[in-house]
């Protein structure tokens, strides 16, 4: 037989203590713990004990709206776009509390620069705009100019300076958006006061000027009278009435009210005489006597003291002469005459001229 001997050990028990965040895992055993509890471990002859306490970590959700951007007070950090942000910080139990930013962006419309002139003149219009469309349009001095909320046409009032404002409405995060141009109402300038002849007979020049210079001259009727722009020189050219305008334009482009005065253009008188005479005779004409062919002219003043011309075409046709020889038997008829005797007669007629 074989001898031997068993050495029997005591067992013990080993107490310990742990706790975690949301997960535990016990080396001794390797397990994994979730929940809270008491838990054992047979290593050996020892018997382990383990008091474990779980402590969860905590989870928030704070939803923010913002216009453009938004600065978290949490960690101080500036967002410009929507998206869900954490942020960990250590709940009461010493595990993560994670706040989560639930964060909505909306910006801003981007109006721009108002699109329109800088200066207008008092009584025109001017018509300005934006990028974009749907808002709202005011003027800060409307003895200077007004204009049209809904349009943007702009009408010059009084002389001096309006800023002129576009707003687009805010949609409940974001304010109202807008931008603004300072525009001058200029002064319209002065026409000033014309000079010139305010009848002229046709076929003649007259010129015009005014007080103040560098304006532009215009005619009602250009068929009737024509007018250099620049030189005010105006040609008549047919009877009538017309109206002759000034205008001024200054540095700024603002006209001028028009000045004007009416102007009659006068007829002329044309008168053509043909006339025909034999010779030897005469014709008498603005007192002289005229006995050869020929063009003669003469003019005077006609009943509106313009040219009345007269024309006069004269012919001088020259007398023919024919002989004729008859021998005849006691007597002849000729020219509605009875001769019986011979001899030379003659009788005067009117010939083909």
């Amino acid at each position: 037989f074989i001898d031997g001997y068993v050495l029997v050990s005591p067992r013990d028990t080993v107490q310990s203590s742990a706790s975690a965040c949301n997960v535990y895992t016990w080396s001794l055993n390797g397990q994994t713990y979730t929940q809270s509890g008491n838990y054992q471990a047979q290593v050996g002859c020892r018997n382990n004990r383990l008091s474990l306490l779980i402590n969860r970590s905590s989870f928030d959700t704070v939803a923010v709206s913002a216009c453009d951007s938004f600065v978290w007070g949490l960690n101080g950090q500036r967002y410009t776009s929507s998206g869900m942000y954490p942020y960990t910080l250590t709940n009461s139990v010493g595990c993560d509390s994670i706040i989560f930013l639930n964060l909505q962006i909306t910006n801003r419309p981007l109006i721009g620069q108002i699109i329109g002139s800088q200066g207008i003149c008092v009584g025109s219009t001017s018509l300005y705009s934006a990028a974009i469309g749907g808002g709202i349009w005011t003027s800060s001095d409307t003895t200077v100019a007004r204009i049209n909320s809904v349009t943007g046409l702009v009408n010059g009032v009084g002389v001096g300076t309006t800023t002129i404002t576009y707003t687009i409405n805010g949609n409940g995060v974001c304010p109202p958006t807008s931008t603004s141009r300072i525009i001058t109402v200029n002064a319209r300038p002065l026409a000033g006061v014309l000079s010139g002849n305010q009848s002229i007979c046709v076929g003649s020049q007259t010129a015009f000027s005014s007080s103040i210079t560098g304006g532009r001259w215009f005619s009602s009727s250009p068929s009737v009278a024509s007018i250099g722009q620049a030189s005010g020189i105006l040609n008549a050219l047919s009877s009538g009435s017309v109206v002759v305008k000034y205008v001024v334009q200054d540095a700024f482009g603002c006209l001028s009210d028009t000045v004007s005065r009416s102007v009659t253009v006068l007829p002329v008188s044309n008168t053509v005489i043909n006339a025909v005479i034999c010779f030897p005779g005469s014709y008498s004409f603005n007192g002289q006597t005229l006995s050869n062919s020929g063009t003669y002219t003469y003019v005077t003043p006609n009943f509106v003291g313009c040219d009345s011309t007269v024309t006069l075409n004269l012919t001088v046709n020259q007398p023919s002469q024919s002989t004729q020889s008859r021998v005849v038997c006691d007597s002849l008829l000729w020219n509605s005459q009875v001769y019986r005797t011979s001899g030379v007669y003659s009788f005067q007629s009117t010939n083909a001229v």
